[in-house]
C-alpha cells in the first residue's frame, strides 16, 4: 500500500465513523433520550 492509500483510508474511516457518531445522536435527541455523553461532548 502506498502513502496515498493509507491517507486516502485514514480520512474515510474517520470521515465515517464521524457521521455515524452525528446520525446517532441526532436519533437519541429525536428520541428524547439524552446520551450520557453529552455534558462530555459539550466541552469538547
Amino acid at each position: 500500500m502506498s502513502v496515498d492509500e493509507v491517507t486516502f483510508f485514514g480520512k474515510v474511516i474517520v470521515a465515517e465513523s464521524l457521521y455515524l457518531s452525528d446520525f446517532l445522536r441526532r436519533h437519541r435527541l429525536s428520541k428524547g433520550q439524552h446520551s450520557p455523553l453529552s455534558s462530555s461532548e459539550r466541552r469538547v
